[in-house]
């Protein structure tokens, strides 16, 4: 299968047909772009949020952030990847993951420094 950057492509939606200013004051807080812009995106059910799950793990813990932000404060948020809708707590599990795997990869530096020694 040949490489294909949308593949690796995470990104949520907010579901709504009206557009609040309090929707988008929690948007202009994890996204540049104008208002008209964000405004367009929620009203023709593009990502509001996207990023390279593989090149850009920051940028996906903060969609993570956001959906939350934007579930608490009532607003109805689908995640995706890879095009395909995914339950948020998958999205929570791989940043998890993320997290685990750079402590134990700052620890088996650790070990192989003391080693060197």
């Amino acid at each position: 299968m040949a490489y294909n950057e949308y593949s690796e492509t995470a990104g949520i939606k907010v579901i709504t047909d009206t557009v609040s200013a309090g929707l988008i004051k929690i948007l202009k807080k994890y996204r540049n772009g104008s208002i008209a812009d964000i405004k367009n995106d929620i009203l023709h059910d593009s990502y509001v949020l996207s990023c390279n799950l593989v090149t850009d793990i920051d940028a996906f813990k903060e969609m993570i952030q956001c959906y939350d932000e934007l579930a608490k404060a009532g607003y109805t948020v689908k995640s995706y990847f890879s095009g395909r809708k995914e339950d948020i707590q998958i999205f929570r599990n791989w940043a998890e993951r993320s997290d685990e795997i750079d402590e134990e990869q700052e620890l088996l530096s650790e070990l192989e420094f003391e080693d060197e020694e």
